[in-house]
């Protein structure tokens, strides 16, 4: 019975209907002698038909449909006109309450009655009629409920009754042909919004009655309201159903021949277009050609609409035609017709009905009419859809779109910087092709003059914004055999206005040419190279070399389209030519280094031989830079060595001293900078030239100068070792290791995360090799150091692979459980010595290694191992601050788990067992706490059960943040209890009777006070202490009250989290000022 009730307990907010419900529940429990689900659905009838007031009315309605749920069927079919009549007055009142409850009562009324009863047509059965009258009754919240309660009865089956259908079915049907007198306007409305979902449940035979009678409303001079609702319901009946093509048919006839007339009601002229583009949408290339035909005309007939004057019928049109033409066109439809017939005159054939007209020739008609120039207010509304238009038709469509480019042309110069009319254009020429789409607009800048009054227009100059602004699919073939004699053409003609004088016309020249150059990176754009597309770029790139060095603009844009160009297709052909690009590419970055030429030569392919040669002119000018201060141009020029460097085959002798030098003096300098990049040259070395890395790193040859490139020294040693044979990297294994336990203290978290990589990969490596336990053993090491960061380190590597490498795993250290147990345990002995050491560093590790091994140990291990835990825990406690106090909260826990509450209680310190017994009981919550997933039938109900579930997690997350008892409060600074622990006294409470047959409760007085018999016992809150008590107020009254129990715990929730707001202020300020010394810092040394 608690499970019925259990949605309204979980409502604690501020709703006086579930304040109320919850006060009359708290009376109930108190009262009735057992919680018998019969007595409950007694006493909460008896006060719904006696109520004091209208929220005790409500609240008595809400808690009688959670009751019937509950209650055998076999009394709800006994109670039947008992429970009927007691609602049946409340469901036109103006509540919602009231109105949404009492339905629910009547659908759980109609949910008992037999089949038997349906076939018979008892009185139980008028329900059904108190339904349909609520479902087209004019009050909304009986109507809302009503509607969706009657839906749900008839999918959960009620549908299968053949009476229950031809009963509906018949009612509605008169409604819709109005034959019974007196039928309003809004019934019909409402009649219409119910069989939206309702023409979805019944046989195909009534839906097609029922639809006849709803077109027949919309073609009929019916009111505004019941023509707009018709054609909503018409639209979803269309998108819910799949009809025949034969029915649809005829409907979209009949909707075709009888269009709303634009200018009247926006709602009216949306919901006629929303029911034609649905009916349009059953209709393809795969439909017979009358269907073809309705196509072409419904998509003439919402273009009209576009024409309007008002901007929501402009949109809901553009967006049912897009709809449309991505259901119902497609490349089928562009094949249909003779590429060689001419389509420059499609828009003569809008009015032509000659068999010969095919209908795509009247849609591309339809198209290019939009475009007319006098629609200068939806110009920017159509062109998604033409965007779409064109996606649709494919790459074969020239002859078709041919028009609507030509049309695009003419209003290129009003219309070009408008980022729609943008995509458009790169839309079409994607689609088309670079060829094709210039085959129809020619691009002739250099053909007309610059004194022309409309250059841009004629010249056409406008669609190198569009190449620039928006990505296209590329042609570099067509760029070279086209665009690129223009733009030679060009620089003539700019030389010749030069020579003459004419300054103004020479600039306008170099800004066409340089934006041609802006378009070549757009031309680079291919997905598939063609053997002609790469033949192109063979030839042409050692110009390419040539032209770079005219501007810096064009320079910019053409390494940017080679960079475009460089794939595994096309690395070959970069080889090919490298002796006449790359050493004017070299030339140019030796005299003003710049990204975008590094960019390019990274990722070059270039020979060993070309890459010895710029390896040592790299390091010339580097040095010359350096001399000379310019330590920007000296760090491009590293970063290009870098890579130069990796390229190297071999290096001879004299090659080697100059790099050994070179190397030895920028990682001793104090440009931390430079250091970083002289590492990563070594790095590229080590694989060409191991002895030369080994004897620098390895000989003591470099010191460090500087932490941060500590990660760069560590990508030497981490490839110098996977170079090493297996043989040789035991050698090399310390040093190593020193280089990843000094990373792993940087304040850096990729660094740490580096180390941690290199660590499990060398681990990895060695364990393949059979030479795991040397890592192991080197590690272990660690622990003897002096230094602390030393030993913390240490530590953490062996957390990680302990963890990594346990029994079970894909790489395990150990071959049994035994073996890992006493081994872990060894070490564990060793690392619970360091828990009283006295740096914080120190002991914050060994904490997280304890917490993370402990779940590996054996029982009797981890028995034996808990007194040595607890000693330095509890004697060093003023040691353990912050973080680490939740380790030792974590470690508690686990034991716990591992080890059981009754066997650790008897190894615990006597004077700390509080904190232990503590930990359990709120561990012991937390894993007693089931989930509950209640399952709800209609909206409504889950909504209370969201509410539902955000007060279950509310209540944990309060349970996990009870504050721990105040001798303890250094585990955790933030949860400080505000008051001592108070003792609740269990005081009997009074049993409250009935009062002339009736439950009474009142609200509290002006004073606070509630009103109670004065022969009561009186009700005493909890004691504050042993001494004081607090009468209650509620003494001497005369009648009994509910009341919810007072608790002290919630007093002291509140002023801990007071407590904890406070010093969590306190702690945002401490972040804030880490931030700025941090900031401050980097600064200081970038």
């Amino acid at each position: 019975m608690a499970d019925c009730f259990l949605k309204v307990r979980a409502h604690t907010e501020s709703n006086p209907v579930y304040q109320k419900a919850n006060l009359l529940l708290k009376a109930l429990d108190q009262t009735l002698p057992n919680k018998s689900p019969t007595f409950y659905y007694a006493a909460v009838l008896d006060m719904l038909q006696n109520p004091e007031e209208l929220v005790h009315q409500e609240a008595s309605v809400l808690l009688l449909a959670c009751s019937l749920q509950a209650i055998p069927i076999a009394l709800i079919q006994k109670e039947f006109q008992t429970i009927k009549l007691s609602v049946l007055s409340l469901l036109r009142k103006d509540s919602e309450t009231l109105a949404k409850y009492s339905v629910k009562v009547l659908e759980r009324l109609l949910q008992v009655i037999t089949k038997q009863e349906w076939e018979e047509w008892s009185d139980k059965t008028k329900v059904l009629q108190t339904m349909l009258e609520l479902v087209v009754d004019t009050h909304e919240y009986a109507r809302i409920q009503a509607c969706s309660s009657l839906i749900r009865l008839l999918r959960k089956g009620l549908i299968n009754v053949p009476k229950v259908t031809e009963y509906v079915t018949s009612n509605f049907m008169e409604l819709i042909e109005m034959q019974t007198k007196h039928v309003k306007t809004e019934t019909v409305v409402n009649a219409l919004g119910f069989l939206t979902a309702y023409l979805q449940l019944i046989p195909l035979r009534d839906v097609y009655q029922m639809t006849d009678k709803i077109l027949a409303l919309c073609l009929q001079n019916m009111s505004l309201q019941v023509t707009t609702k018709a054609y909503l319901a018409l639209e979803a009946l269309f998108a819910g159903l799949n009809l025949p093509r034969d029915v649809i048919s005829g409907y979209l006839t009949n909707l075709l021949s009888a269009p709303v007339l634009a200018g009247g009601s926006e709602e009216l002229q949306i919901s006629y277009i929303q029911a034609l583009t649905q009916a349009l949408n059953y209709f393809n290339k795969a439909d017979s050609n009358e269907c073809y035909k309705q196509l072409a005309r419904g998509i003439s007939t919402i273009s009209e609409f576009l024409l309007s004057n008002q901007f929501n019928v402009q949109h809901a049109a553009c967006s049912s035609l897009i709809s449309v033409i991505l259901r119902c066109i497609s490349p089928a439809n562009a094949e249909e017709l003779d590429p060689a017939q001419d389509l420059a005159l499609s828009f003569d054939v809008l009015n032509i009905e000659e068999q010969g007209v095919k209908p795509i020739q009247k849609i591309n008609a339809i198209m290019v009419y939009l475009l007319n120039e006098r629609f200068t207010d939806i110009l920017e509304i159509i062109f998604p859809v033409l965007s779409v238009y064109a996606q649709q038709l494919g790459n074969k469509s020239a002859h078709i779109i041919q028009r609507l480019v030509i049309e695009l042309d003419i209003i290129a110069i009003k219309w070009h910087s408008n980022e729609k009319y943008q995509k458009l254009i790169a839309t079409i020429i994607n689609t088309l092709g670079c060829q094709q789409f210039f085959s129809i607009l020619p691009f002739r800048p250099h053909l007309i003059s610059l004194e022309s009054e409309n250059f841009l227009e004629h010249s056409r100059s406008w669609i190198l914004l569009v190449l620039i602004s928006h990505a296209i699919q590329g042609d570099l073939v067509y760029f070279f055999n086209e665009i690129f004699p223009i733009g030679e053409q060009l620089e003539k003609l700019h030389g010749e206005c030069t020579a003459q004088g004419l300054m103004n016309s020479a600039n306008q020249y170099s800004i066409l040419i340089t934006q041609i150059w802006k378009a070549f990176p757009a031309f680079c754009n291919l997905t598939q190279w063609t053997f002609e597309q790469k033949e192109i770029l063979k030839q042409k790139l050692p110009l390419l070399s040539k032209i770079m060095g005219k501007s810096n603009d064009i320079k910019a844009n053409i390494l940017i389209g080679l960079k475009k160009t460089m794939n595994k297709q096309t690395l070959p052909i970069f080889t090919m030519v490298e002796d006449k690009f790359v050493p004017i590419l070299f030339t140019n970055y030796l005299a003003q280094p710049e990204k975008s030429i590094l960019i390019l030569l990274k990722d070059y392919p270039i020979s060993a031989q070309y890459a010895e040669k710029m390896c040592k002119r790299l390091i010339q000018k580097v040095l010359e830079s350096k001399q000379a201060n310019k330590a920007s141009e000296a760090s491009l020029l590293m970063d290009l060595l870098v890579r130069v460097c990796s390229k190297l085959a071999s290096l001879e002798q004299s090659d080697k001293e100059i790099l050994v030098k070179f190397i030895t003096a920028y990682i001793e300098s104090n440009d931390w900078k430079l250091q970083k990049k002289a590492y990563r040259i070594l790095k590229s070395l080590a694989p060409i030239d191991t002895p030369l890395v080994e004897s620098l790193l390895l000989t003591g040859e470099i010191k460090i100068c500087s932490e941060t490139a500590r990660k760069d020294r560590l990508k030497v040693y981490h490839e110098l070792f996977i170079t090493y044979p297996s043989d040789k990297q035991l050698l090399l294994l310390n040093k190593y290791l020193i280089e990843i336990l000094h990373c792993m203290k940087s304040q850096s978290h990729k660094t740490r995360e580096l180390c941690k990589s290199y660590t499990l990969e060398l681990a990895i490596d060695l364990y393949s090799n059979s030479l795991f336990m040397n890592l192991w053993n080197c590690i272990l090491g660690g622990l003897a150091s002096n230094i602390d960061s030393t030993k913390s380190t240490t530590v953490d590597m062996l957390k990680l692979l302990t963890k990594n490498f346990s029994y079970g795993s894909e790489h395990q250290m150990y071959t049994s459980e035994l073996e890992q147990d006493n081994g872990i345990f060894s070490i564990v002995t060793v690392i619970v010595l360091l828990l009283k050491d006295p740096s914080k560093e120190v002991a914050r590790s060994a904490l997280k290694y304890i917490k993370a091994v402990i779940p590996l140990l054996s029982e009797s291990s981890a028995y034996s191992l808990a007194p040595k835990i607890f000693e330095p825990i509890f004697t060093n406690k003023e040691e353990i601050e912050g973080s680490m106090r939740n380790y030792v909260r974590f470690i508690l826990e686990k034991l716990i788990r591992k080890c059981s509450y009754e066997k650790l209680e008897k190894i615990f310190p006597e004077e700390h067992k509080k904190l232990l017994h503590y930990i359990y009981r709120e561990s012991k919550k937390v894993k007693g706490k089931k989930k509950e997933n209640v399952k709800e039938d209609d909206e409504g109900e889950m909504e209370v059960d969201l509410d539902a579930e955000y007060m279950r997690k509310k209540q944990k997350n309060a349970e996990k943040q009870q504050p721990l008892p105040r001798e303890y409060h250094f585990m955790n600074p933030l949860d400080l209890p505000a008051t001592q622990k108070i003792k609740k006294s269990q005081e009997k409470t009074q049993e409250f009777a009935l009062q002339d047959d009736k439950f009474v409760i009142n609200e509290d007085s002006d004073d606070g006070s509630s009103s109670s018999d004065s022969d009561e016992k009186p009700m005493k809150k909890a004691k504050f202490t042993e001494k004081d008590t607090v009468k209650s107020k509620k003494l001497d009254k005369s009648k009994p009250f509910a009341y919810v129990q007072y608790s002290a715990d919630i007093v002291n929730k509140r002023k801990a989290v007071k407590t904890a707001g406070k010093l969590n202020k306190v702690v945002d300020k401490a972040k804030l000022g880490v931030l700025k010394g941090l900031k401050a810092r980097k600064k200081k040394f970038s």
